[in-house]
């Protein structure tokens, strides 16, 4: 074990983790605290009390190859920041038009950030997630549910989506998707 209780007892629940090409570690809580480790887990600090001071709660965090964290909330606004998560901006209000509820969020090789949602509608942001764009309205090919649970990215530029046990893997920017694994857990 690397660190037992990062936070000190904090009765705040973990929403997601990030690691930044620096090597640091990120993690965000549903109060909206942000905690950051730079020793590969083994001390915290809490850098944000709270990122937005909005109401609405964090889903998802990630870390692209800059270096900017950006943070998913449950309204679809996007948030930045570009300082290692000391000071964040709301990127994009609404980013889909209430399109559906965010389910996933990564960042490619480019930097581009890409979202998947309930509808099971991609998006793509090139600019910071300012702005976004429609890639893809129906990755799974069936009818838009909740089943999707989360998306990221690897090192050679593909996207993944985990659709209930299903893998969905793009290698195109989140345009075309198919099915890599059918039921990973057997």
């Amino acid at each position: 074990m690397v660190k037992d209780d990062y936070n000190n007892a904090d009765a705040n629940t973990v929403v997601d983790l990030a690691a930044s090409p620096n090597g640091n570690l990120y993690v965000v809580e549903d109060d909206k605290e942000v905690w950051e480790s730079s020793d590969k887990g083994r001390s915290w600090i809490k850098i944000e009390n709270d990122y937005s001071g909005e109401s609405n709660s964090p889903l998802y965090l990630v870390a692209a190859p800059n270096g900017n964290l950006y943070i998913a909330e449950g309204d679809e606004d996007v948030w930045i920041s570009a300082n290692n998560g000391m000071l964040w901006t709301k990127a994009a209000a609404n980013m889909n038009g209430a399109g559906g509820d965010i389910k996933g969020i990564a960042s490619n090789s480019s930097n581009a950030l890409f979202i998947v949602d309930n509808k099971a509608d991609v998006y793509v942001s090139s600019n910071n997630a300012t702005t976004w764009a429609l890639v893809n309205s129906d990755y799974n090919g069936a009818d838009p549910d909740s089943d999707t649970i989360d998306m990221g990215s690897d090192d050679y530029g593909f996207l993944y989506i985990l659709r209930g046990q299903d893998v969905y893997r793009s290698s195109d920017s989140g345009v075309g998707w198919s099915k890599v694994s059918d039921d990973f857990n057997g």
